[in-house]
């Protein structure tokens, strides 16, 4: 009977913490670099979560996948480009799915702009000493206008549709089902994309008070709360005026990004 007794006891005081250990237990996500440089080099960039001590590194697209849990921080470092953090929050686990924007470092602007070649620092005549190689376009080979430029997930998938055989290779293996998720998070991307540019980050900052790190936030919480569709196809004027209505109940619902 002692022993019973001693065995419930164990039980109840060991439920809630292995309760929690199972609700805090890390899940994998994927995730994307953005940077509004098209030259920046966004392979092998390293994403490391401070509290797991786990890492890995980004593709060549800049994309990854980590586990993680909410409330962890997230950091990207890398060379060639300024460190980032990110504390990832419950939306981000819930979208399995996390954007982190980077920007090329000092360093990295110095090594591109700085050259090997000797200049004199005559404009004229460092122009002549410089040879330039003639540029061959698409069309000096023959071809016609490029039409339009497929994302790597489309490319996958005009891939695995090449021969039957390829398609059901790819189904078997599970590839297009995971093809199919990249293309559906890379037309999300675009349309993020899209609502970046319809302002400038001074308008965030400037205009609705956000600070500079918490933008991105701010932009994935209104894609949150609305149709991302609809704020895409939105006008100027009234995707102002949305914005100033919804970054009132960004302030509510987190103050401590103020």
């Amino acid at each position: 009977m002692l022993n019973f007794r001693f065995i419930f006891l164990f039980g109840l005081i060991a439920f809630p913490f292995v309760s929690n250990a199972q609700n805090d237990a890390r899940k994998e996500i994927e995730g994307k670099l953005l940077s509004i440089s098209d030259d920046l080099f966004l392979e092998s960039v390293y994403i490391y979560n401070k509290q797991s001590g786990k890492g890995r590194l980004s593709d060549s697209s800049g994309d990854f996948i980590l586990s993680v849990r909410e409330g962890d921080t997230i950091s990207v470092s890398a060379l060639q480009i300024k460190s980032v953090e990110m504390v990832i929050e419950k939306m981000h686990i819930n979208d399995a799915f996390i954007t982190l924007n980077v920007e090329p470092s000092m360093e990295y602007l110095e090594e591109i702009l700085l050259s090997n070649r000797s200049l004199t620092g005559n404009l004229d005549l460092d122009m002549k000493n410089i040879p330039l190689e003639p540029v061959v376009t698409s069309l000096d080979l023959g071809f016609g206008p490029p039409k339009y430029d497929m994302t790597k997930g489309e490319r996958l998938m005009h891939s695995a549709g090449s021969s039957p055989i390829e398609y059901l290779m790819a189904v078997l293996s599970g590839n297009l089902a995971q093809i199919k998720r990249r293309i559906t998070i890379e037309e999300r991307q675009n349309k993020i994309r899209k609502i970046t540019s319809k302002m400038p980050t001074s308008f965030y900052v400037n205009q609705l008070k956000i600070p500079r790190k918490n933008v991105p936030h701010f932009l994935e919480f209104c894609e949150s709360i609305n149709n991302i569709d609809r704020i895409v196809s939105m006008e100027l004027m009234d995707f102002v005026e949305f914005m100033q209505q919804i970054v009132v109940e960004y302030k509510e619902v987190y103050p401590e990004r103020f």
